[in-house]
């Protein structure tokens, strides 16, 4: 809705510093971005199926780097609807 500190659905392939259409082959996508403040980015990994958050990908990394420049934290969380 125009928040700068809040982005949904960034598709990034490995190795590109630009953001990718969505479902590019190859692609990763983080659900949801959202700068808190200057030094911290939460990253909200949405799941709807039975895979999880698999181990920390740099990719994850990148993805934040590119829309907020370098920052001093990173929280992964992942996020499921309640059953």
């Amino acid at each position: 809705m125009g928040d700068p500190n809040f982005r949904a659905e960034v598709s990034h392939v490995k190795g590109l510093e630009e953001a990718q259409d969505y479902g590019t082959k190859g692609s990763i996508r983080v659900d949801v971005l959202e700068r808190r403040d200057r030094a911290t980015v939460c990253v909200y990994d949405i799941k709807t199926g039975r895979s999880g958050l698999s181990i920390m990908r740099s990719e994850i990394a990148s993805t934040v780097f590119s829309a907020y420049g370098p920052v001093q934290r990173i929280i992964i969380t992942e996020v499921r609807p309640a059953p």
